[in-house]
């Protein structure tokens, strides 16, 4: 079938729809998709020519089918998918090639092929595959020659501007975690709320809290626990805290116990969530702990992962959990805290990393007032729940 040189002259079907000068002809007036050639994979040579399945490039050789530049269109699979090579290439059987185009600019007709969605012509044919006598019976609007060159430039600006901003885009999650780090970095030294201190000064200091939760524990468990020999586990000193703040540790605030074995073969169907050390992993019909805690991952790459439980729980042998938990204090503050400290930095055993008591129990705390918990955990979950609408 002859080929027009100048379509735009070629008694094309004008349109009102369209700009002055410009005409809609169909494809089998304009192109030729010529059909791409076998080449086994173990038949390619890993030379510098590309070898393109309908679904881009998927191997290389040493000798090409096509001219340059080349279009190549997806016959088979990834149907009516649309690429475009600078160089000489091989277009493999299921696909289609062009590399002929007759007076028009090659990116000009690479993306009014990708604007009429050839993908789509598929759905409408019981036999699976691009039919050539379909994809030459849709229509295209064509501009004049120097303008289908002014439109190629434009859309390549405009498409490099969005690649650029792809590439800004791919960068956000890394910078809103180092965002959330920050945010937990200065809630646990004091930063994040010292204008809510400096509001509220009549406020009792996390002192007589401590003695509280002091009281507490020895009515409740063996005993209290030394802060004086709990802290001496860190090396270096502990920095300097705000006015009303104390530091505590693991062992002062919460007792530990290890999660029992429970495999999936033996949950049954209800409403108590199943936690290991990679959160909720299923549901069961009975708990392990009745009220609100803090879950720790102890074993693998997931190990000293925090957790904070509603209600009720049951808690597997992956993971440890707060079996007494102070009153008068923000169980998800201490969730924000041991997250900041990274367990999992300090994870133990020469193999699999674990976490177990006594690494809790050695954690070292900053202990605001109870009310200051408070405006802590509201502050960072409003600067939390902003970073996820950013990063959606």
């Amino acid at each position: 079938m002859a080929k027009p040189q100048h379509p735009e002259h070629n008694g094309a079907a004008e349109s009102s729809d369209l700009p002055e000068g410009w005409s809609e002809m169909t494809l089998g007036d304009l192109l030729t998709f010529n059909y791409g050639k076998s080449l086994r994979e173990d038949r390619r040579n890993g030379g510098s020519v590309a070898v393109y399945g309908s679904n881009g490039i998927v191997g290389h050789h040493d000798s090409s089918l096509t001219r340059a530049p080349a279009i190549i269109v997806g016959r088979k699979g990834s149907v009516g998918e649309v690429h475009y090579s600078q160089d000489p290439c091989w277009p493999i059987d299921t696909t289609y090639f062009i590399d002929d185009f007759r007076g028009l600019d090659p990116r000009f007709v690479f993306f009014g092929l990708k604007f009429l969605r050839l993908s789509e012509q598929e759905k409408s044919s019981a036999i699976p595959g691009l039919s050539r006598d379909d994809a030459y019976a849709r229509a295209l609007p064509v501009a004049p020659v120097a303008e289908q060159k002014r439109i190629v430039a434009k859309v390549d600006a405009l498409l490099a501007r969005g690649n650029a901003a792809r590439e800004k885009l791919a960068k956000i999650p890394a910078i809103l975690k180092r965002f959330r780090q920050s945010v937990l970095a200065a809630a646990c030294s004091g930063r994040l709320t010292a204008d809510w201190r400096e509001a509220h000064r009549d406020v009792e200091p996390a002192s007589k809290l401590l003695e509280m939760i002091d009281r507490e524990r020895k009515r409740q468990t063996a005993g209290s626990i030394d802060i004086r020999e709990a802290v001496q586990a860190h090396d270096g000193e502990l920095p300097e805290l705000p006015d009303g703040w104390v530091w505590t540790c693991g062992a002062q605030l919460f007792s530990w116990s290890s999660g029992k074995f429970l495999p999936k073969s033996k949950q049954r169907e209800g409403p108590v969530p199943v936690y290991g050390g990679n959160g909720i992993t299923g549901y069961h019909d009975k708990e392990l702990v009745n009220r609100p805690t803090l879950v720790v991952g102890r074993v693998g790459a997931l190990c000293g992962n925090v957790y904070v439980t509603a209600k009720k729980a049951w808690v597997t042998d992956n993971a440890i959990y707060a079996s007494f938990v102070p009153r008068d204090t923000e169980l998800a503050y201490f969730h924000f805290v041991l997250t900041q400290t990274n367990l999992n930095r300090n994870a133990g055993g020469s193999g699999q990393p674990f976490v177990d008591q006594g690494m809790l129990n050695e954690a070292a705390i900053p202990l605001p007032p109870s009310k200051e918990q408070l405006e802590i955990v509201r502050r960072i979950e409003a600067m939390f729940k902003l970073a996820d609408a950013i990063e959606k």
